[in-house]
């Protein structure tokens, strides 16, 4: 509402180009020039956004976060390898678990019935501090290179948030790490999410998309994401060891 105000009363740079978070054009929107009668849908047509039924289209929508990281801003949070294979008992764990079960209840079981099939994979998970607590799955894998020195690599296919009722694809933190930054490997991944109804634009590759938690609620589509996570696993797995007995030789 504060931005809205502003934009009706002090001449801003652009105003056509503030929608709502819902992609539609604000009912109080007004021009701040006298007798100007411009149709903003029609001006950000004409600038390259696509509208369908009064909603601009979110296909390229990028988020505060993704446009900072194209900025080479640090955002998300990056779970500690130390700090991983948090029990789901734990206090962080039941947090997440009630928050979820608060906002989202109908996508509760489906979530926790992928984080067991993470964990049986080997898989970690790490929640967050914040208000908000995010649960992140974490893989870890520790190399024993020459002369028996340790070397642990890590990388994290998800991050849940709760509240927001989103699982995020951290495409932007697999590109930075071995061996998903390979970016044929994220578009595999890619391509295996989508069969389960997860439409990720190949566009988004290296930045951090997302989709809701009441996919997971489908049975259906965990019977494909969770062999996707098994795909996950073995690639991060096979690939960094095969990589590391190459390097030692």
């Amino acid at each position: 509402m504060p931005v809205g105000v502003h934009l009706a009363t002090r001449p801003v740079p652009n105003p056509w180009r503030v929608l709502m978070a819902d992609g539609t054009l604000s009912p109080g929107f007004r021009w701040t020039e006298a007798g100007r009668t411009d149709d903003p849908v029609k001006m950000l047509e004409a600038e390259g956004v696509a509208f369908r039924d009064g909603r601009a289209d979110q296909t390229p929508h990028m988020t505060a976060a993704q446009l900072a990281d194209l900025l080479g801003m640090e955002t998300a949070e990056i779970p500690d390898a130390i700090d991983s294979d948090v029990s789901i008992d734990s206090e962080r764990g039941k947090q997440f678990v009630a928050q979820l079960r608060a906002t989202h209840p109908t996508a509760a079981d489906g979530i926790l019935d992928m984080l067991g099939a993470w964990q049986c994979l080997g898989g970690r998970l790490s929640f967050g501090p914040r208000s908000e607590t995010s649960c992140i799955l974490i893989l870890i894998l520790i190399l024993i290179l020459i002369l028996n020195r340790l070397q642990v690599r890590s990388t994290w296919p998800f991050a849940i948030y709760p509240k927001n009722g989103t699982v995020e694809v951290v495409f932007q933190h697999m590109r930075r790490r071995p061996v998903f930054d390979d970016a044929a490997l994220r578009e595999e991944f890619r391509q295996r999410l989508q069969a389960a109804g997860i439409v990720i634009p190949e566009s988004k590759l290296n930045l951090r998309p997302s989709f809701r938690v009441n996919v997971l609620s489908d049975s259906a589509a965990r019977t494909v994401v969770c062999p996707a996570l098994e795909w996950f696993v073995l690639t991060f797995q096979t690939r960094l060891a095969l990589a590391t007995d190459e390097n030692s030789l």
